[in-house]
């Protein structure tokens, strides 16, 4: 989606074409030497770990032997695998699941941005869709639990009910379906409102001879495709702790996915056979899917992402006012109600405990996890940077392949068996590092940062490659320069995901006194019995109001940066 490049640039790539392998590499050297620190970084917290996995699924894996001492077994692993009727039935659900979901969400997307672009205000439109994104920063322990309070028999604000609707196989999809497009659903629809609005940028005052299928409809439709393509890559895997606080013994058979599946059978059972080979075969899915969504969208609908003339407050002409007026009121009113129950209702209605809330929410370790947590974004920010700069290189000696690695390497995720094993082998399960060290690396910001660089400020790169001037002052003096903003915004999206996950804290600490951010929420939940507090009482849902108000306020603070392309990140924390 490159602007085209002055005929000097051509001048340039011809020049490049005859010089040597050699020559081209000594060229682009300092692109090499800038990601080095980094590669390092992503080979000691995610290779390593994901190649002692591979080599473990093929072993009868005993903790006190280790990897090198527990007996080789082949493919006996992968067999059972497949004989195991949790697994087949986890894999339909997840699959099952997944195509309902990237349906249903595209549909939603596709509806929801062509009946917004018929609003005419510009700031009026720009503040409808950020609200509708808002709830991406709402954390997934919280909106469970809203929904839980939401559809409880007894303590509903909405009165009770005769059915526990979260203990019924279909009545739980739908719910769960419901809360994850209410949580993703916006950011599909922003960025194909990014793709109409820089599609009436283009057309300027010929605006009036095209037609809104032409303007609307078609940029739209190519942007949720793109979207939907790359949520192909996450095609085994759910908002884990979302459907971890949902989960419950009466929709065991519909509601186990793969990701329950591995975890039930590694951190609860230890049966490391299948939770190894159900963690390689996930990702070698993926990874096949992730590729061949990367090389399609790259070649066809990359420019629908990542939109150089979009503004969000720009007037749109076409499309239906009253349709807009509608999808906005409904959107906006839906996110609103859920606001209302999550940070005001809790604190307009009556305590029944006399347990001071302070007791509750450890305000130490709320600040040393926002501490923790800053760090680590900012090393992240660091770590995006020098990854993504090489890919601004067109013409790098192995620059595919360095994407496809890096493709590779984010398909392992965060949270994995894998890394449990290498941060026990490390002696740090039950510390604080553990918790720090996930948060350092983000490969999805570097690709958001390259594709935004190219997009727009990709012919100055070339400009100054036939001027002659140094990498390293190109990088200061314009790769820096043009992806700040974008760079904060993604490092605030990486503050918010550390924030307002407690998975961490749930997987590499036992003691509860050392738990941070949201695992505080999550454990006030379930040590309410033995507090003697009511599951519904409204202290407790003060602690997740309070807990969430940091990433609210900072997606309010960096809302014009945060909204637009940026945010496609989004999709892949999870």
């Amino acid at each position: 989606m490159d602007r085209d490049l002055p005929p000097q640039s051509d001048m340039a790539m011809q020049s490049t074409r005859y010089k040597s392998l050699a020559d081209r590499i000594w060229q682009y050297k300092f692109h090499y030497i800038i990601v080095i620190p980094a590669f390092f970084l992503v080979f000691g917290l995610k290779i390593m770990p994901f190649l002692n996995g591979l080599y473990a699924s093929f072993l009868e894996y005993q903790p006190y032997l280790g990897v090198g001492g527990s007996p080789w077994v082949g493919w006996d692993n992968y067999k059972a695998l497949f004989q195991s009727p949790e697994f087949r039935s986890a894999l339909g659900n997840t699959l099952t699941y997944k195509i309902i979901y990237i349906v249903a969400g595209g549909l939603l997307a596709f509806g929801a941005a062509l009946a917004l672009s018929g609003i005419r205000s510009g700031k009026l439109r720009s503040w409808i869709a950020s609200m509708l994104v808002l709830p991406y920063v709402i954390p997934s322990v919280v909106l469970g639990h809203f929904a839980m309070l939401m559809f409880s028999a007894t303590s509903s604000p909405l009165g009770p009910t005769d059915r526990l609707l979260l203990g019924e196989p279909g009545p739980f999809r739908m719910i769960l379906l419901a809360l994850e497009l209410l949580k993703y659903g916006g950011i599909p629809m922003i960025i194909a409102l990014a793709a109409i609005s820089a599609t009436h940028s283009r057309f300027g005052d010929g605006i009036s001879g095209a037609t809104f299928g032409r303007l609307n409809a078609l940029p739209a439709a190519k942007a949720v495709a793109a979207v939907m393509l790359l949520q192909l890559a996450m095609f085994t895997t759910t908002d884990f702790e979302l459907l971890h606080t949902l989960f419950n013994p009466l929709v065991m058979d519909t509601a186990m996915t793969v990701d329950l599946f591995v975890y039930q059978m590694g951190f609860l059972q230890m049966n490391t056979g299948p939770a190894f080979s159900a963690t390689i075969l996930s990702y070698g899915l993926q990874l096949a899917l992730a590729l061949a969504a990367y090389f399609i969208v790259r070649g066809t609908l990359l420019e629908s992402l990542f939109q150089r003339d979009a503004d969000s407050a720009a007037n749109l002409k076409g499309g239906s006012a009253v349709a807009g007026g509608v999808v906005g009121v409904a959107g906006t009113g839906l996110v609103l109600i859920v606001l209302y129950f999550i940070f005001i209702d809790p604190f307009l209605s009556q305590s029944s405990t006399e347990i001071p809330l302070t007791e509750l929410l450890w305000l130490p370790n709320v600040a040393l996890g926002a501490v923790l947590f800053w760090g680590a974004t900012l090393i992240s920010m660091l770590v995006s940077i020098t990854l993504a700069y090489p890919m601004t290189a067109r013409r790098l000696p192995g620059g595919t392949l360095y994407r496809i690695a890096l493709i590779a390497v984010m398909g392992i995720g965060t949270g994995t068996f894998f890394e449990y094993m290498q941060f026990q082998w490390l002696g740090m399960v039950n510390t604080i590092f553990p918790i720090t060290i996930v948060g350092f690396i983000n490969i999805v910001s570097a690709f958001v940062l390259k594709s935004i660089f190219n997009g727009q400020y990709g012919h100055l790169k070339e400009q100054a490659e036939l001027e002659g001037r140094g990498e390293f002052a190109t990088l200061f003096t314009l790769f820096l320069p043009k992806i700040w903003k974008p760079l904060l915004a993604l490092g605030a999206l990486q503050f918010i995901v550390l924030w307002n996950s407690y998975l961490p804290s749930f997987l590499y600490i036992a003691d509860s006194s050392k738990h941070l951010g949201m695992m505080l929420f999550r454990n006030a939940m379930y040590m309410s019995d033995q507090l003697g507090i009511d599951r519904g009482d409204p202290v407790l849902y003060r602690i997740g109001a309070l807990l969430s108000l940091p990433p609210l306020v900072l997606f309010l603070l960096l809302r014009k940066w945060i909204v637009g392309g940026v945010l496609l990140g989004g999709l892949f924390k999870r």
